[in-house]
């Protein structure tokens, strides 16, 4: 379920919440009304409001109808006690006092629209992610020299702390690179799950899944591109598995691999990449620009793993 369908989702999930609401205030007013006695009050404070208002817009007194208004007021509290229904029932209960459950505010998302779309991204990539290793399975002792032991180690620690770290300079893209079966896959697997208990929003995908969301994209309407980079664009931790094991499109997979790492690392959305290739391997897959966004020392860390295959070791 991408972006968009979850934004429908959450859309009809507010309507609902809304005229919920607003039906519920409803059949209290309905039932209060059938009393004479607060139906002449009510009546009596509508017409007075109307008054005030008809006042305060030829500039004339108002205070009379005001004290007048007042007592209305006053007189129906006292008379719904009587009934056994709080004022407050007479109104919508929104859950959300800015918008009144509407998701939208002087023309834009309120905030509490956008917290539940996150909340809903998190649920569908934490179903996706269940099956993930965790760091209670970690075990770099699995390792046989202590070099790479030690590596795994502090590696570790360093990805827990930097899913934790608020520091806005702390890199956005991590690239671990090593040979096979040195224990890339399985610390992004450990961290992904981490920060899905930090509340982030997480994808992992493998690159050759990426780069079918590149040609995906490359190949669409105008009007349909932009939900298309929504899976690589929204997450707060994106995990890209194995760059360098999908096949090279012309005009699609270096130029949008260039454009995600830029727009993520601007968005400062955290990013990881394992690849099995080296530095130089990527600077002559990829090119120089994408080249210098991965080795950016300002805005990116990389790791390069050594050891032996832990596959083999288990």
């Amino acid at each position: 379920m991408n972006k968009t369908q979850i934004y429908m989702i959450v859309k009809n999930e507010f309507a609902t919440k809304k005229a919920t609401a607003e039906a519920v205030a409803f059949d209290n007013m309905q039932k209060v009304l059938k009393d004479p006695e607060f139906f002449a009050l009510h009546k009596k404070e509508r017409e007075l409001i109307f008054d005030i208002a008809k006042n305060k817009s030829i500039k004339k007194p108002t205070e009379e109808l005001s004290v007048n208004l007042k007592n209305v007021q006053n007189a129906i509290i006292s008379r719904l006690k009587i009934l056994n229904t709080p004022l407050e029932d007479l109104s919508p209960k929104y859950d959300c006092k800015i918008c009144n459950d509407s998701g939208i505010k002087n023309g834009r998302t309120c905030k509490c629209f956008e917290k539940r779309i996150k909340e809903r991204l998190i649920a569908e990539s934490s179903n996706n992610i269940s099956s993930l290793h965790n760091f209670s399975e970690y075990n770099s002792k699995i390792a046989k020299n202590q070099k790479h032991q030690d590596q795994l180690e502090k590696l570790s620690g360093y990805m827990k702390s930097w899913i934790d770290s608020t520091n806005p300079e702390k890199p956005n893209l991590i690239c671990l690179s090593g040979k096979t079966g040195v224990g890339k896959t399985f610390l992004t697997e450990c961290t992904a799950t981490y920060a899905l208990k930090r509340g982030k929003l997480v994808s992992m995908i493998s690159a050759f899944g990426m780069n079918n969301i590149f040609l995906k994209y490359h190949t669409s309407k105008t009007e349909e591109k932009v939900s298309v980079l929504d899976t690589l664009m929204d997450p707060d931790l994106l995990i890209i598995d194995d760059l360098g094991t999908e096949p090279m499109l012309n005009n699609v997979t270096v130029e949008y691999l260039y454009l995600l790492i830029s727009e993520r690392c601007l968005g400062e959305k955290q990013t990881i990449i394992t690849t099995n290739l080296s530095p130089d391997g990527i600077l002559a897959r990829y090119g120089e620009r994408v080249f210098s966004r991965i080795f950016n020392k300002r805005q990116c860390k990389n790791f390069q793993i050594q050891g032996d295959d832990l596959r083999i070791n288990k």
